[in-house]
């Protein structure tokens, strides 16, 4: 690797890194707003909120790595441009696809250490969010930990394993105590569905302790009063947005082998994977706007549009999103489809130039 691909990559680097502090600082200011609805509930403070929307930053700023990868090629590539540093790498026999490369190199040990970060330092800072928020907002009996919680109801405890999405519940054990604090009856279920009158416990297994010996039953659905409503296990449930990629896989094989609609999970598994190969051709394709010859158009006005267009992908990509949840297309192709997209855009334009 040569001083000019150093020089380019470090421009790169000094972009990218500018644009991730403005873009977590601007959409974290939209998250605060919508946090700021819920200020004042049971314990959640201004402070909490803050505190809340701080953790969650780290996922938010790799959903919109494509978005970063597109600007901050444009503005760096830009910025050498105005001061004519292209054209003297250009004359010092430095091309477009070896000023492609060099810059595709800086940009996968971003995406690298990204990666990592979403499977491991993000999700728990997430996590540690949403307890953060759902231990100040939970009520009284209810106490959130890991993905689930432990409630009581008079001599009765019950221990949720996971909370899924739309009231789904996983890992259920139920112990009753008698008077004299006794177990007196045990029972697991696999699954669970919350309802505001009773629960609908799956693949239930049930112990009830007497006197003379142990009585075991088994069955395939029961229903039982409910412990919470469905409102109040809502706040207990973590964010699938918050989920690490094994994490989204394990939840949507547990949902569909429970018989449950798993379609949001395996859609936002889709999406992070491709998170990573998106930003790569949006490099390519701004190297596209930066680099067509000076007579077409002026380079200001290739970055604008190149920011312009970068923002209509992004609002695009939730768009479609939005389509594939109402309309169930199938996950993969609703997360392929903008990625396929920008990889068709960014090879014509390339050959074009």
């Amino acid at each position: 690797m040569t001083i000019l691909d150093l020089y380019l990559i470090r421009a790169f680097f000094r972009h990218f890194f500018l644009l991730v502090f403005v873009l977590a600082l601007l959409f974290g200011f939209f998250d605060f707003l919508a946090q700021l609805e819920e200020v004042g509930h049971g314990n959640y403070t201004l402070l909490k909120a803050l505190t809340y929307v701080f953790l969650t930053s780290g996922g938010r700023i790799y959903d919109l790595l494509p978005m970063i990868s597109l600007l901050a090629s444009l503005l760096s590539l830009g910025t050498l441009g105005d001061r004519n540093e292209l054209l003297a790498m250009q004359a010092a026999g430095m091309d477009r696809h070896r000023m492609g490369l060099a810059m595709m190199a800086g940009l996968l040990v971003l995406l690298v250490i990204f990666l990592l970060g979403e499977e491991t330092v993000f999700p728990r800072a997430e996590h540690r969010a949403w307890l953060l928020k759902a231990r100040a907002l939970s009520t009284r009996g209810v106490t959130p930990y890991g993905q689930g919680f432990w409630a009581r109801d008079r001599d009765t405890f019950i221990h949720v394993e996971k909370v899924l999405g739309k009231g789904v519940l996983a890992g259920i054990e139920i112990f009753s105590f008698d008077d004299e604090g006794r177990l007196r009856r045990f029972l697991t279920a696999q699954m669970g569905k919350v309802g505001d009158d009773h629960w609908l416990l799956i693949g239930v297994s049930e112990q009830e302790f007497l006197p003379h010996g142990v009585r075991e039953k088994r069955h395939a659905r029961l229903r039982i009063r409910a412990f919470l409503k469905t409102g109040e296990v809502k706040n207990l449930a973590v964010p699938p947005e918050f989920l690490s990629l094994s994490e989204l896989w394990r939840s949507k094989r547990s949902l569909e082998e429970g018989g449950q609609n798993a379609y949001r999970y395996g859609l936002l598994f889709w999406q992070k994977v491709f998170v990573l190969p998106t930003a790569i051709f949006m490099l390519f394709l701004a190297l596209s706007f930066v680099l067509r010859p000076y007579q077409e158009r002026g380079r200001g006005f290739r970055v604008g549009a190149g920011a312009i267009f970068g923002l209509f992908v992004y609002l695009g990509e939730q768009v479609l999103a939005h389509l594939g949840l109402v309309l169930e297309w199938p996950p993969l192709v609703v997360a392929a489809a903008p990625c396929l997209f920008i990889f068709l855009l960014a090879f014509w334009r390339w050959r074009a130039l």
